[in-house]
């Protein structure tokens, strides 16, 4: 027995070593080489223990170690190439495919509520347009050229630096920075403040007194603070974003966050005082200029306006502080490699002498005769390379670089460190040698600076000027006013133990400035214990139920979700699909943590589900028990048994009596007014502000998929209540659809982890999508909540007003019998309002959304419909119910986007109510039992081209709808039937019919043809949100 369990165990070893292999090595087609990754790290663990402190040098070990200039490996799930090929990197720097910026969450965090602001890592128009305005009017006072008034300020700054360093610090906030008689300062913070003032001068025109520099030297500190604690590669909590809330420490989020906070409150403090001051009369600084273009869009109702005050904080960062902070680096760089080679010091003062001499400080004008001093500041440009792997940019789309594919959204990281220190360019990079810049004649030669320290290309770092003129003036004047040394006490820091953040810093330090075993039987049980371990674990993962469908393995608290995830991580139903293809069968078994799953991906097997009524039961799953007060499973559509039968038969009745489910003339009237309503919304533009996110001003543009959906939803309230809102009071009704539809994305067709773990809500209560649910689940209950309170409380049993006064009545009568076992309670009612209203209008709008962009991909199908209405309908009035029988081509046109987009690709989940059999496979009582319909319609053996969308597959051949070739089933079917199937069919003709006749759906200019992989996946199919232009039929 012990021989057999060691042979189980090895065999169980190999195994896992095995898929764990296929998963390290796996690599898109053509991608450059590169280490192996590990679930969730990707290739950053190995990073780590190839070079812990420099991540950068890491990879540039992965470079050697693969023979290859260029290497491609993962963080996390992100892919990532790292070039070290000069030819190569000017290529990305310079070519706009590369442009990408990638918003990892160290970049989110940055703003107080983690969005994305500012210049710096935006990409597309917005980073254009804010790009060009800033540096455009920036320009007018000085950043990026030569400007005299603001030489004259920097001139004011160097002499109060030059005054702290002779004569000590005056005021508190600079002693911790500068000794008490001077001549000793503290590197590399001490020069941040000259440049910052200057910069600060730049944006707002105003200079801060020594007197009141506290929160600038505090501010200095913390962003040092900033860029030390962050890193190129975003670190881990990039990686995994919720390692936050477990290490908040290690992770390095506490640092990160008070770092990100107070330089956001310090820039607010000043754009809130600009705002307030301002006076559109009289421009006084930059600052105005941005506040006015912020103010013209507020009064021209611009909502989408990139000009905001929180992008103008964000501006300001991403322009002032880089630059503030590179510059004390690089000048405490300089400083370090003065006192490691002072002939090069020598040699500038001696340039100095010659050229300045020492009555006047050195100005721009001195530059280009200081050849040495700029080739030195050039030489500690390189050697010292400030962002050794740049800010990482991001493909646009599939491309090729150097021979290799390389796919859309992937990480480009150009090595600027390998480039600065790469032996073929610079002969012998790793010395410090001014003269590598200098001709024969001792004249600088730009030719030979082919460094990239400021970057290249587009998004060449703005401020590129701006820090090489204030680097110059800075050294120059230290350098003709004093010698660098250190005192008896203090060391210099190794150059090879600089610190690596976002950019490489020196470690601080004080300059001084002159003026002029285990034992047998332990390593026996631990064995033991493994093989144990492991043996269990193998017998746990592959453990079924006799003659349960075949399926993937699965692993404690998550069972077989992780290889759903794994297999397809957006489209749970996709990678679903793909375990009926890896285990050859139509029909599939797994676990969801604790729970028995069958899918089933047969036309027969699905109909069998839907149809028999031992499948009728429904899991009671967390997601469903959290959208009730107190995670009380309330409402139809997740109940089962008595309950539900009897609920379902009551409210089904009732409606009916209200044109729920029949022809019934009064909604028709109803409808007709909303279409009319939705009409002249497009024609008019907005006429309130709630239509103003949905609708341009000028009209003809709108946002979908939310736009159709409130028209749609007040027909419903007209069965439910016989109330209409008017467009006036509906902007609670367009909250109630966006909290809505957020409910259907965030939910998932198999619960998400939150239903497999649902104490992970108290640990993870974002990334579970906990908090995004229960926001969308409390509006949904208290927008019904209103409606039936206030219904109870005019309710008047003597007048029947709607179907909400018949279902008063039962619960009164419930009430009056002392029947505490009834169905008919208050927040039963409103669960079940919930359940029959809200996901039909928001599968209304989501389907003529998707209908819309399949309009744009197949314009011959929208000209044709719009024919098939000039014929039938013509102009003069607009379509009804009693023209559907005769437009066929409209009505299979609208089968087809029911099938081929799928709105709930796994249906709701169903559950066994006994023990049974399906497809030859016993299936066990409870079982949740998933009708795969998205399989279903895309199965070549019932549809021969799913993946066409061919309206002509349900009609005849004489072009009549042949209601025999539609075996599709968007609505499910049985007694699970969708209740609200014949309201949404006659919405989605009525909408479709009065579109197609009055407008035609274009591409407006910068628009593209919508991309239908780029759909979200939820509890619901939906695209995502996008705006799609009209232009009115001739």
């Amino acid at each position: 027995m012990e021989f057999f369990t060691q042979i189980l165990s090895l065999l169980c070893v190999c195994l896992g070593f095995y898929s764990l292999y296929k998963y390290a090595v796996y690599r898109p087609k053509g991608f450059p080489p590169g280490p192996p990754r590990l679930p969730f790290f990707g290739s950053y663990l190995f990073m780590m223990l190839t070079n812990f402190k420099y991540s950068y040098k890491s990879v540039l070990k992965f470079s050697e170690w693969y023979k290859s200039d260029i290497v491609g490996f993962y963080m996390g799930s992100f892919p990532v190439v790292v070039i070290h090929n000069a030819e190569a990197i000017r290529q990305v720097l310079r070519d706009a495919r590369y442009d990408g910026r990638v918003p990892a969450y160290l970049v989110l965090m940055r703003h107080p509520e983690e969005k994305l602001e500012g210049v710096l890592f935006q990409e597309g128009s917005i980073w254009k347009e804010q790009r060009r305005f800033v540096l455009r009017y920036l320009r007018d006072y000085g950043f990026g050229r030569r400007f005299a008034e603001l030489e004259s300020f920097i001139q004011d700054q160097l002499n109060d630096m030059l005054d702290l360093i002779r004569s000590g610090p005056r005021y508190e906030h600079e002693r911790p920075f500068v000794s008490k008689d001077g001549k000793r300062v503290l590197l590399p913070y001490f020069f941040g403040h000259s440049g910052l003032n200057s910069f600060l001068h730049v944006a707002y025109n105003e200079r801060i007194s020594r007197s009141d520099q506290n929160d600038l030297w505090q501010l200095i500190r913390i962003t040092i603070q900033f860029q030390r604690n962050a890193d190129a590669y975003g670190k881990m909590i990039s990686i995994m974003p919720w390692i936050r809330y477990v290490f908040p420490k290690w992770s390095g989020y506490n640092v990160l966050r008070e770092s990100n906070l107070y330089m956001h409150e310090f820039f607010s403090k000043i754009i809130d005082y600009h705002l307030k001051t301002y006076d559109e009369n009289y421009e006084r600084n930059f600052l105005d200029v941005y506040i006015k273009e912020m103010l013209k869009a507020e009064s021209n109702g611009n909502l989408d306006t990139t000009f905001r005050r929180d992008q103008l904080i964000m501006n300001i960062i991403d322009f002032v502080l880089p630059s503030i902070t590179a510059i004390s680096f690089q000048l405490s760089f300089l400083m370090q490699h003065f006192l490691v080679n002072p002939k090069i010091q020598k040699s500038i003062q001696t340039e100095i002498d010659e050229i300045v001499g020492r009555n006047r400080l050195p100005t721009v004008d001195d530059r280009q005769f200081m050849p040495y001093t700029e080739a030195t500041v050039r030489e500690i440009l390189r050697i010292e390379t400030l962002v050794p792997s740049n800010v990482p940019h991001k493909t646009l789309e599939d491309t090729q670089l150097m021979g290799y594919n390389i796919p859309k959204d992937t990480i480009i990281i150009p090595s600027l460190y390998a480039y600065h220190n790469d032996a073929k360019v610079w002969g012998d990079p790793l010395v410090f040698r001014p003269e590598r810049f200098l001709n024969e004649k001792g004249e600088l030669c730009l030719k030979k600076d082919v460094s990239l320290p400021f970057g290249a290309g587009k998004r060449l770092c703005a401020g590129e000027t701006f820090s090489r003129n204030l680097l110059f003036l800075m050294v120059s004047t230290l350098c003709q006013s004093y010698h660098f040394t250190l005192a008896e006490d203090d060391k210099l820091p190794k150059l090879s133990s600089n610190l690596s953040g976002f950019i490489v810093s020196p470690q601080d330090f004080w300059l001084q400035l002159e003026e002029m075993f285990y034992t047998m039987l332990t390593e026996i049980l631990l064995t033991t214990c493994a093989c144990a371990c492991l043996y269990l674990s193998y017998k746990y993962a592959f453990y079924r139920p006799k003659g349960f469908p075949p399926g993937p393995p699965r692993i404690p608290l998550f069972g077989s979700y992780l290889f759903m995830m794994l297999s397809d991580f957006k489209f749970l139903h996709k990678g679903v699909l793909k375990f009926c293809k890896w285990y050859k069968s139509d029909i599939v078994g797994f676990h969801m943590g604790p729970f028995p799953v069958v899918a089933v991906h047969n036309a027969d097997g699905v109909r069998e589900v839907l149809t028999r009524s031992e499948f009728d039961g429904r899991p009671g799953i967390y997601v469903a028990q959290m959208r009730g007060p107190n995670d009380e499973l309330l409402g139809i559509f997740f109940r089962e048994g008595q309950f539900w039968k009897e609920q379902r038969r009551f409210v089904l009745r009732y409606l009916r009596d209200f044109g729920f489910g029949r022809r019934f003339m009064e909604l028709e009237l109803v409808i007709q007014e909303e279409l009319n309503d939705m009409l002249d919304l497009i024609r008019n533009g907005p006429k309130f502000d709630h239509e103003k996110p949905y609708c341009k001003e000028s009209g003809m543009r709108i946002c979908l998929p939310n736009f159709f959906s409130p028209f749609v939803a007040n027909s419903v309230f007209h069965i439910v209540c016989n109330e209409r809102t008017p467009r006036s009071e509906q902007a609670d009704l367009w909250e109630l659809i966006r909290y809505g539809l957020q409910f259907q994305r965030t939910a998932d067709d198999y619960g998400k982890m939150l239903s497999i773990m649902p104490w992970i809500k108290h640990i993870f209560p974002n990334w579970s999508s906990y908090n995004k649910l229960t926001e969308s689940n409390i509006f949904l209950f208290k927008y019904f909540e209103k409606i039936v309170d206030r219904h109870i409380k005019t309710y008047d049993e003597s007048y029947e007003r709607n179907f909400l006064d018949k279902y008063i009545r039962e619960m009164r009568e419930a009430d009056l019998e002392g029947n505490e076992d009834t169905s008919f309670k208050r927040n039963q009612f409103i669960l079940s309002l919930i359940d029959f209203t809200f996901p039909a209008f928001t599968a209304v709008g989501v389907q003529l959304s998707f209908l819309v962009q399949y309009f744009l991909l197949y314009p011959e199908v929208q000209k044709r419909i719009q024919k098939e209405i000039d014929e039938v309908v013509g102009a003069g009035r607009l379509p009804t119910l009693e023209d559907r029988q005769f437009m066929s081509y409209t009505e299979a046109t609208i089968r087809e986007i029911l099938r081929i987009e799928t709105l709930v690709p796994s249906s709701v989940p169903h559950k066994t109510l006994v023990d049974t059999e399906l497809m030859g496979y016993k299936i066990p009582k409870d079982t949740l039992i998933v009708p795969a319909l998205y399989a279903y319609h895309n199965d070549k053996r019932v549809w021969g081209d799913p993946q066409n969308f061919r309206p002509e597959r349900f009609l005849d051949d004489k072009g009549h709808l042949c209601l025999k070739k539609d075996v599709s089933f968007p609505f499910g079917a049985g007694k699970r039937l969708c209740a609200g199937e014949t309201f949404a069919r006659n919405m989605l003709f009525l909408v479709t019919a009065a579109l197609c006749q009055n407008f035609n759906f274009i591409l407006a200019d910068g628009d593209v043809l919508p991309d239908l992989s780029t759909n979200l996946s939820g509890l619901i199919t939906s695209p995502m949100d996008y705006w799609v232009q009209l232009e009115e039929r001739a």
